[in-house]
């Protein structure tokens, strides 16, 4: 049976002398990744598995709800947040989260609310530190074609550990343009962030990130990214810094499946 007859059978009903169809659809994901540098003999490796639920009421809004869990390991210490490089570095991290969407589409535009709550231990000089750790963000997008369109979101970020290094607050600000040319579909971001540690530390990040994913067959496509990254700290000891990153990547899906 598809999805969308289950969820007819399911939710089939009458209200105020009106039919209503309200669709229920279930999803499960599983990632692992493994990446190396060879020039620093960094390594990395992370799985990941999420269960999400999507109610679609009509055209107008859906809600759904997302369960992940997450593990990752880096052969050398890398910083707790990607975004942060003066956050605290760590080993390994183990994290659980809960996120909840709401899409509302009005005035030709889609309106984007999310939350995220979650708690997360990791490992730093081999003591487990555990960590809670909640974000909300809020975006809207506008289709401008059927193959452009562009988006804007703020996200408001808070980590709280009894280790100062692990908390801070955050602000950011990401806008993107999506652009799909015949078969080839091209992103650019640019997040522009400022972020105060526990330590009372003020970190300001930029970064830019462009992409292009081309599919080969229905389940291998080929991925290049480029992205470059400029922060600075408002410590002394810590110099401004750029980084540079291009990678090119394959994807490979392997079983779809649907009832």
């Amino acid at each position: 049976m598809k999805a969308g007859q289950l969820s007819r059978a399911l939710s089939f009903g009458r209200v105020r002398g009106r039919i209503v169809l309200v669709f229920i659809l279930l999803a499960a994901l599983a990632d692992v990744s493994y990446g190396r540098y060879v020039s620093s003999e960094f390594s990395s490796l992370s799985e990941s598995a999420a269960l999400e639920g999507r109610w679609l009421a009509g055209e107008s809004w859906e809600a759904s709800l997302t369960a992940s869990a997450e593990h990752a390991r880096y052969s050398l210490a890398m910083p707790l947040d990607p975004t942060l490089p003066s956050s605290a570095s760590v080993s390994s991290t183990v994290a659980g989260r809960l996120a909840p969407l709401l899409r509302v589409r009005a005035a030709g535009l889609e309106w984007r609310a999310a939350g995220v709550a979650g708690t997360r231990s990791s490992t730093s000089g081999g003591a487990r530190v555990p960590e809670d750790d909640g974000a909300i963000l809020a975006g809207v997008m506008r289709p401008v074609s059927e193959s452009l369109s562009v988006a804007l979101t703020y996200k408001l970020e808070r980590t709280a550990s009894e280790r100062p290094d692990f908390t801070f607050t955050s602000h950011a600000l990401f806008g993107l343009v999506a652009w799909r040319l015949h078969e080839i579909a091209l992103e650019a971001q640019l997040q522009l962030q400022t972020a105060v540690l526990g330590t009372g530390m003020r970190e300001e990040l930029a970064r830019f990130t462009t992409s292009a994913v081309y599919p080969i067959t229905d389940s291998v496509a080929i991925e290049g990214v480029y992205a470059f990254t400029a922060n600075r700290a408002d410590d002394p000891t810590r110099p401004s810094a750029t980084l540079h990153l291009a990678f090119l990547a394959a994807r490979w899906r392997t079983t779809a499946v649907s009832w």
